[in-house]
């Protein structure tokens, strides 16, 4: 449900797309359940880096026909993040998103790199299984050492390295791209009127603002646990700048477009894959802070309304067990109460 608060269009992808009550489709609940049991087998290979990367990979192989891609992951992830947030309650730390954070970043390194393979985005149904056993050990090691959080780093910061001297052009060049995808950005910022863009100097210190922040990520992506309150601070704070979630997607388009022009033939798949786990962080940690921050600024009947709203959805989904729960409860507190049934 999460997904398709975020992403609507996304509900278009399943079999389950015209059920007019999704809470109560067959269909959903199976995929539902499906993802679940996934998550939790993934889990359970945590301790196993080679195992769990060909577990991850034959997902990718095993994409049922509704063409996963690389786009969908901050989606994904930022849903997932949300959900586990939500259930788990007072159970729910920094160091728990973080560490979860970490985990969805590791998913998706493998993912990326197995979704782009044309070996598996080319074999049918029913040449999955066989598929996935014909992985050569090179491409499962490999899958392996990409899933390694150093791995990442280094990458990340031996590519950033190159081109920090740059930040300034590179910042342009990304604002540029981003006007360029959505046009209707523009009049988001001060500068909206201005002629020559390339030239405004508003527009260069926004830009450089923007590149020392990314900056910054790169220099703390070894310890989550400082970055997520970071990353979560920023995202709040620019909820004053009517930045929303749909924003994200195309921020990170123009974000990867501006390092791949700048970094030119340095630019390897494995570098784009380690980029992409660290935006996909971003998004995790970001969204649902943006999210918490413009609920924040609602008033607070308003607050109250949507808190029993979402959390009915969720005792919704199984309501004759929490309905047992709640009779089991009133027994405890009156006992004598059973002897009205």
């Amino acid at each position: 449900l999460k997904i398709f608060e975020i992403a609507p269009g996304a509900v278009e992808l399943f079999a389950f797309q015209n059920d007019e009550t999704l809470g109560e489709s067959a269909s959903f609940k199976t995929h539902g359940k499906l993802l679940m049991t996934t998550v939790g087998q993934a889990v359970g290979l945590l301790r196993d880096g080679a195992a769990l990367a060909a577990f991850l990979t034959s997902i990718a192989a095993k994409d049922p026909g509704f063409n996963l891609l690389p786009e969908h992951f901050p989606v994904v992830g930022q849903a997932l993040i949300s959900t586990l947030e939500g259930v788990a309650g007072g159970g729910w730390s920094g160091e728990v998103q973080a560490a979860w954070v970490a985990v969805w970043i590791m998913a998706v390194t493998v993912l990326v790199p197995a979704l782009h393979s044309s070996e598996v985005r080319n074999v049918s149904n029913s040449d999955h299984s066989s598929a996935s056993a014909s992985m050569s050990n090179q491409d499962t090691s490999k899958a392996a050492s990409m899933s390694n959080d150093h791995q990442i780093r280094a990458l990340v910061e031996e590519s950033w390295g190159r081109i920090v001297g740059r930040i300034d052009e590179i910042g342009v060049a990304f604002f540029l791209k981003v006007f360029e995808i959505a046009p209707e950005a523009l009049q988001l910022f001060s500068f909206a009127d201005v002629e020559d863009l390339a030239e405004s100097p508003a527009l260069r210190v926004h830009a450089r603002a923007v590149m020392d922040t990314v900056g910054r990520v790169v220099a703390e992506l070894n310890d989550m646990s400082s970055l997520v309150p970071v990353l979560k601070d920023l995202a709040a704070r620019h909820a004053e700048y009517h930045l929303a979630p749909e924003h994200f997607p195309v921020v990170g388009q123009a974000l990867l477009f501006s390092l791949e022009q700048a970094l030119g033939s340095k630019w390897t798949p494995d570098v784009q894959t380690a980029w992409t786990a660290v935006w996909n962080t971003l998004v995790a940690v970001m969204v649902p802070a943006l999210q918490m921050a413009y609920f924040e600024m609602l008033p607070e009947e308003e607050r109250s309304r949507l808190l029993v709203e979402r959390s009915w959805v969720i005792v919704s989904q199984d309501s004759e067990t929490f309905g047992v729960d709640l009779f089991l409860e009133i027994f405890a507190i009156y006992p004598a109460a059973l002897q009205l049934f």
